[in-house]
């Protein structure tokens, strides 16, 4: 399966600080990263957005250096493909989805 993948739904797998609800299903999507045959697109600010919620969440010590470390390694083992052509997309410069 394939799927699209964003930096707050990445995120809110990480941190507890949204409804139980919304974690639970952040969650199970970063838990089915895990099965060889899914796969996430996700968009060319994606690792930018990720990296920078951990460091701000680890300069206001909400995450240990060994949680950000475990979860980084978690996503560097998972299949995890930046869409190359969503800048230009976006801009109207290249095919569009709809």
């Amino acid at each position: 399966m394939n799927f699209v993948l964003d930096a707050s739904v990445t995120m809110t797998g990480l941190l507890g600080d949204s409804r139980p609800a919304d974690r639970a299903c952040a969650q199970d999507v970063l838990e089915s990263l895990k099965q060889a045959d899914n796969h996430a697109e996700v968009p060319v600010t994606w690792s930018l957005e990720v990296s920078n919620v951990i460091a701000l969440a680890e300069a206001q010590q909400l995450l240990a250096e060994a949680q950000s470390e475990a979860f980084l390694e978690m996503l560097s083992s998972a299949s995890i493909r930046a869409d190359g052509a969503t800048f230009a997309q976006a801009l109207g410069k290249g095919k569009t989805l709809l």
